[in-house]
């Protein structure tokens, strides 16, 4: 019997008795689902009012193309394996996120998802304490080509899932509101996470990892891991300073915990201290632990950062004695990339490095920066701080060049700080206009005058 008699025979059945209301309405939504897979398996695209119950039964789904599905929650993929093909389709929710990924090795594709309300538009996973364990983490999903094309709410994609996104895009986000905004936002994971190519703007921080207690327990690292951006473009448009909205800009890519974090080939461009709301220094990278996080072996290279008024803001360790910093900030290289920073500009102080509480292992390689700040380097710090270690550089240096505890222009720290020194080499370096002490104390450089 085909597929189309038994629901003429069902539907024929249902009109010979008298059932109640609530069964006539349980089996006409019955015969509605059941014609919906019969619409399904001869087109391949499910109707708009069954795309939830399509993603409900996993496999492939391939929705309309040039389609816009609305729904007043989320749509959300749950099944293991699904395989969303948006085929240039859009996804529009009214009061929750327009996608929620709840399965491992979801894949979604070729989409566009819109939200009317404040939270995220995608949200892989949760950052609520239900997922309070590493087997309950979705792992494997992959976002590509997906697009968030404007939003004004909290942010694009919140990640709390081993995910990859390729070639993605969030333009025009940020909050009316004032609360923090991100493109993507690397919560409650263990990682891995890849961001591969795409495009991303947001108010607050373009990209944010951390910020929140981990609520899964036994990750291995105790933090978020293997963390890796390439070949991706984070950027604030210029207008965004002088058109009078108010979006909570602080900084471009902020890691509030992390390891094993590798940043290449890739753009960052504006960033400024904000003039009104909550406001930051304006820096490219702000890395700073909080929440019990700790942060350790970041690398930066081969990137190109400009329109900026900091360059690096380095936190060692947090303040605050409820949930401590496990280890001071160790291990982080910065290597062939170029930074413009110019602080007048974009309201700020205009440096290479700002290092704040005991920063530990720091190297500087094949850097080329221009500054407009009165120092390269500027260290606060009650506790030791270093080894800092800058080779092959170029950069012009303020008037002071390196400013730390005891002293400025660099050099030996004085027996009077001698609990909070500042450990520094500077060799095979070009320096331009640097001050004549600092030259005496980094005799192995090449200084010029310009």
């Amino acid at each position: 019997m085909t597929t189309t008699l038994r629901l003429v025979l069902l539907l024929t059945v249902a009109l010979q008795q008298t059932p109640t209301l609530p069964e006539v309405r349980q089996q006409l939504e019955g015969i509605r689902d059941q014609l919906n897979g019969v619409i399904e398996a001869i087109t391949g695209l499910p109707p708009d009012d069954a795309l939830q119950a399509a993603l409900n039964r996993g496999g492939t789904v391939t929705l309309t193309a040039g389609a816009i599905y609305a729904a007043d929650g989320p749509y959300t993929a749950s099944v293991a394996g699904t395989i969303v093909r948006g085929n240039g389709a859009t996804l529009h929710s009214v009061s929750g996120p327009g996608l929620v990924v709840r399965g491992s090795n979801v894949q979604v594709s070729d989409l566009t998802v819109l939200s009317d309300w404040n939270g995220a538009v995608i949200e892989c996973g949760t950052n609520e304490a239900t997922q309070n364990r590493r087997a309950l983490m979705p792992t494997g999903v992959r976002f590509t080509n997906v697009t968030v094309p404007t939003h004004r709410g909290k942010r694009g994609f919140e990640i709390n899932c081993s995910a990859t996104l390729t070639n993605t895009r969030v333009t025009n986000l940020w909050d009316d509101d004032r609360q923090d905004s991100q493109a993507i936002a690397i919560l409650n994971t263990c990682g891995p996470v890849s961001v591969l190519g795409g495009y991303f703007e947001a108010g607050s921080e373009i990209l944010l990892v951390g910020g929140d207690t981990l609520k899964i327990t036994d990750c291995p690292d105790r933090v978020q891991a293997d963390l890796t951006i390439d070949g991706a473009t984070f950027n604030r448009p210029d207008s965004w300073r002088t058109d009078g909205v108010v979006r909570a800009v602080k900084n471009i890519l902020e890691l509030k915990g992390g390891t094993r974090v590798r940043i290449r080939n890739s753009r960052f461009s504006g960033s400024w201290k904000a003039t009104a709301g909550p406001t930051q220094e304006g820096a490219a990278f702000t890395i700073t632990p909080r929440g019990g996080l700790s942060i350790t072996d970041v690398t930066i290279e081969t990137c190109v950062i400009e329109r900026v008024a900091l360059g690096l803001h380095v936190l060692g360790f947090d303040n605050n004695t409820t949930l401590p910093t496990p280890i001071s900030t160790t291990n982080l290289v910065v290597r062939d990339s170029r930074f413009t920073i110019h602080g007048g500009t974009y309201n700020g102080r205009g440096l290479f490095a700002m290092l704040i509480n005991g920063v530990r292992a720091m190297r500087i390689e094949g850097v080329t920066a221009t500054i407009t700040g009165s120092a390269m380097v500027i260290v606060d710090s009650q506790t030791p701080t270093g080894p800092f270690t800058m080779t092959g550089s170029t950069m012009n240096t303020g008037q002071y060049a390196v400013m730390a505890p005891g002293v400025n222009y660099g050099g030996p720290t004085p027996l009077a700080y001698a609990a909070r020194p500042f450990t520094s080499v500077f060799t095979g370096n070009t320096f331009i206009n640097a001050p004549s002490r600092f030259q005496g104390f980094y005799p192995n450089n090449t200084f010029l005058t310009q």
